[in-house]
Protein backbone atom coordinates (compact mmCIF):
# COMPACT_ATOMS: atom_id res chain seq x y z
CA UNK A 1 0.00 0.00 0.00
CA UNK A 2 2.71 2.70 0.76
CA UNK A 3 4.11 1.61 -2.76
CA UNK A 4 0.95 2.33 -4.06
CA UNK A 5 0.68 5.64 -2.72
CA UNK A 6 4.18 6.88 -3.08
CA UNK A 7 4.19 5.21 -6.77
CA UNK A 8 1.07 7.88 -7.40
CA UNK A 9 2.49 11.08 -6.10
CA UNK A 10 6.09 10.68 -6.97
CA UNK A 11 6.03 8.74 -10.60
CA UNK A 12 4.46 11.52 -12.53
CA UNK A 13 7.12 14.16 -10.86
CA UNK A 14 10.12 11.74 -11.91
CA UNK A 15 8.64 10.84 -15.58
CA UNK A 16 8.17 14.52 -16.18
CA UNK A 17 11.56 15.30 -14.88
CA UNK A 18 13.66 12.69 -16.52
CA UNK A 19 11.59 13.80 -20.11
CA UNK A 20 13.57 16.74 -19.59
CA UNK A 21 16.85 15.47 -19.26
CA UNK A 22 18.83 14.08 -21.73
CA UNK A 23 22.32 14.03 -21.33
CA UNK A 24 23.98 10.86 -21.31
CA UNK A 25 27.70 9.98 -20.91
CA UNK A 26 29.91 8.86 -23.21
CA UNK A 27 29.86 4.83 -24.34
CA UNK A 28 32.75 2.78 -24.33
CA UNK A 29 32.21 -0.10 -26.49
CA UNK A 30 35.61 -1.56 -25.57
CA UNK A 31 34.08 -1.09 -21.97
CA UNK A 32 30.84 -2.94 -22.41
CA UNK A 33 32.13 -5.92 -24.09
CA UNK A 34 34.51 -6.64 -21.03
CA UNK A 35 31.65 -6.75 -18.88
CA UNK A 36 30.03 -9.10 -21.53
CA UNK A 37 33.34 -10.82 -21.88
CA UNK A 38 33.02 -11.37 -17.88
CA UNK A 39 29.85 -12.85 -18.04
CA UNK A 40 29.98 -15.05 -21.05
CA UNK A 41 29.18 -18.30 -19.82
CA UNK A 42 26.60 -16.99 -17.93
CA UNK A 43 24.61 -15.26 -20.23
CA UNK A 44 25.18 -18.35 -22.85
CA UNK A 45 23.74 -20.55 -20.45
CA UNK A 46 21.21 -18.85 -18.17
CA UNK A 47 19.07 -19.88 -15.16
CA UNK A 48 17.10 -17.78 -12.67
CA UNK A 49 19.43 -18.42 -10.10
CA UNK A 50 22.54 -17.77 -12.13
CA UNK A 51 21.61 -14.57 -14.31
CA UNK A 52 20.95 -11.80 -11.68
CA UNK A 53 24.01 -10.90 -10.89
CA UNK A 54 24.98 -10.95 -14.69
CA UNK A 55 21.86 -8.42 -15.00
CA UNK A 56 23.04 -6.26 -12.26
CA UNK A 57 26.43 -5.64 -14.28
CA UNK A 58 24.73 -4.90 -17.60
CA UNK A 59 22.13 -2.63 -15.83
CA UNK A 60 24.63 -0.59 -14.03
CA UNK A 61 26.87 -0.15 -17.45
CA UNK A 62 23.42 1.23 -18.85
CA UNK A 63 22.97 2.76 -21.87
CA UNK A 64 21.59 1.78 -25.08
CA UNK A 65 24.05 -0.60 -26.33
CA UNK A 66 22.87 -2.22 -22.64
CA UNK A 67 19.42 -2.03 -23.26
CA UNK A 68 19.81 -3.57 -26.98
CA UNK A 69 21.70 -6.66 -25.51
CA UNK A 70 19.20 -7.49 -23.51
CA UNK A 71 16.47 -6.67 -25.61
CA UNK A 72 18.59 -9.31 -28.56
CA UNK A 73 18.88 -11.80 -25.11
CA UNK A 74 15.36 -11.33 -24.49
CA UNK A 75 14.08 -11.96 -27.53
CA UNK A 76 15.99 -14.73 -28.72
CA UNK A 77 18.15 -12.80 -31.49
CA UNK A 78 21.56 -12.94 -29.87
CA UNK A 79 24.07 -15.52 -30.77
CA UNK A 80 27.63 -16.35 -30.50
CA UNK A 81 30.65 -17.38 -32.22
CA UNK A 82 31.61 -20.96 -31.16
CA UNK A 83 35.13 -20.69 -32.07
CA UNK A 84 35.56 -17.54 -29.85
CA UNK A 85 32.40 -16.92 -27.67
CA UNK A 86 32.08 -13.21 -29.72
CA UNK A 87 27.97 -12.32 -28.93
CA UNK A 88 26.48 -11.83 -32.65
CA UNK A 89 23.24 -11.12 -33.75
CA UNK A 90 22.45 -13.14 -37.50
CA UNK A 91 20.04 -12.89 -40.40
CA UNK A 92 19.98 -15.92 -42.62
CA UNK A 93 21.60 -15.60 -46.31
CA UNK A 94 20.82 -18.39 -47.74
CA UNK A 95 22.93 -21.95 -48.67
CA UNK A 96 26.57 -21.90 -49.69
CA UNK A 97 28.15 -23.75 -53.12
CA UNK A 98 27.47 -27.22 -50.95
CA UNK A 99 24.21 -26.78 -49.65
CA UNK A 100 25.08 -25.98 -46.59
CA UNK A 101 22.86 -23.19 -44.31
CA UNK A 102 25.51 -19.68 -43.95
CA UNK A 103 24.25 -16.62 -42.01
CA UNK A 104 25.22 -12.87 -42.21
CA UNK A 105 26.79 -12.27 -39.12
CA UNK A 106 26.92 -8.66 -37.38
CA UNK A 107 28.80 -7.72 -33.93
CA UNK A 108 26.11 -7.37 -31.03
CA UNK A 109 27.93 -4.58 -29.56
CA UNK A 110 29.65 -2.62 -32.47
CA UNK A 111 27.47 -3.86 -34.85
CA UNK A 112 30.30 -3.86 -37.29
CA UNK A 113 29.74 -6.78 -39.66
CA UNK A 114 31.87 -9.97 -39.46
CA UNK A 115 30.32 -11.11 -42.82
CA UNK A 116 29.01 -14.72 -43.86
CA UNK A 117 29.99 -17.99 -42.07
CA UNK A 118 28.18 -21.36 -42.14
CA UNK A 119 25.17 -21.71 -39.83
CA UNK A 120 26.88 -23.99 -37.50
CA UNK A 121 29.77 -22.24 -36.73
CA UNK A 122 27.41 -20.18 -34.49
CA UNK A 123 24.96 -21.01 -31.46
CA UNK A 124 21.92 -19.40 -30.77
CA UNK A 125 21.16 -18.06 -27.04
CA UNK A 126 17.72 -19.34 -25.65
CA UNK A 127 17.22 -18.14 -22.34
CA UNK A 128 13.84 -19.70 -20.46
CA UNK A 129 10.74 -17.82 -19.83
CA UNK A 130 12.44 -17.44 -16.07
CA UNK A 131 15.39 -15.51 -17.29
CA UNK A 132 13.20 -13.78 -19.82
CA UNK A 133 11.30 -12.38 -17.14
CA UNK A 134 14.26 -11.52 -15.31
CA UNK A 135 15.39 -9.72 -18.19
CA UNK A 136 12.19 -7.91 -19.36
CA UNK A 137 12.41 -6.45 -15.18
CA UNK A 138 15.97 -5.55 -15.74
CA UNK A 139 15.12 -3.62 -19.24
CA UNK A 140 13.16 -1.00 -18.11
CA UNK A 141 15.56 0.91 -16.10
CA UNK A 142 18.11 0.35 -18.42
CA UNK A 143 16.23 1.65 -21.18
CA UNK A 144 15.51 4.69 -18.96
CA UNK A 145 19.15 5.52 -19.66
CA UNK A 146 19.22 5.52 -23.32
CA UNK A 147 20.31 8.47 -25.44
CA UNK A 148 16.92 7.23 -27.80
CA UNK A 149 13.74 9.03 -26.60
CA UNK A 150 11.99 6.42 -27.79
CA UNK A 151 13.56 3.92 -26.01
CA UNK A 152 13.20 6.10 -22.93
CA UNK A 153 9.80 5.93 -23.36
CA UNK A 154 9.34 2.59 -23.64
CA UNK A 155 11.23 2.20 -20.53
CA UNK A 156 9.13 4.52 -18.91
CA UNK A 157 5.87 2.71 -20.37
CA UNK A 158 7.20 -0.73 -19.27
CA UNK A 159 7.64 0.36 -15.69
CA UNK A 160 4.32 2.18 -15.55
CA UNK A 161 2.52 -1.14 -16.31
CA UNK A 162 4.34 -3.28 -13.16
CA UNK A 163 6.26 -0.76 -10.80
CA UNK A 164 8.56 -2.51 -8.45
CA UNK A 165 10.40 -1.56 -5.99
CA UNK A 166 13.91 -1.89 -7.34
CA UNK A 167 12.63 0.90 -10.36
CA UNK A 168 12.29 3.53 -7.85
CA UNK A 169 16.39 4.07 -7.52
CA UNK A 170 16.43 3.82 -11.20
CA UNK A 171 13.56 6.31 -11.77
CA UNK A 172 15.70 8.64 -9.27
CA UNK A 173 19.55 8.63 -10.90
CA UNK A 174 17.24 9.24 -14.13
CA UNK A 175 15.63 12.41 -13.16
CA UNK A 176 18.71 13.39 -11.27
Amino acid sequence: QDLDTMTRFFLPLLLSLFLSFSAQPAFSSSAFEEVLGRNAKLIQKSSSRTVDPVLAEIQEFGGAAAAEFMQNWKDKTLYFVKADGRFVTVEAAGKDDAGKKIVDVRDAVSKQPLGLMPAKNVKQIKPNSGVRAKIASALAPVQLTSDNIDIRRAGLAAISRDIQPSHLLPLQRAAA
